[in-house]
């Protein structure tokens, strides 16, 4: 996706990653089973949001 190339990425829990992107946001990417996850945003004014796959 345009803008969200990683700049860093930590794992911050066996099934929780966190991904550091060019446009200074932070996504949260939780595992939830095969083929499944919840990927959540905030940048760095505080605005947050849930990104769903489609």
């Amino acid at each position: 996706m345009n803008g969200f190339a990683p700049r860093a990425v930590k794992q911050v829990k066996a099934d929780m990653w966190q991904v550091s992107t060019q446009m200074d946001i932070t996504l949260s990417v939780l595992k939830l089973g095969p083929g499944k996850c919840d990927i959540t945003w905030i940048d760095e004014q505080g605005h947050s949001g849930i990104l769903t796959a489609k």
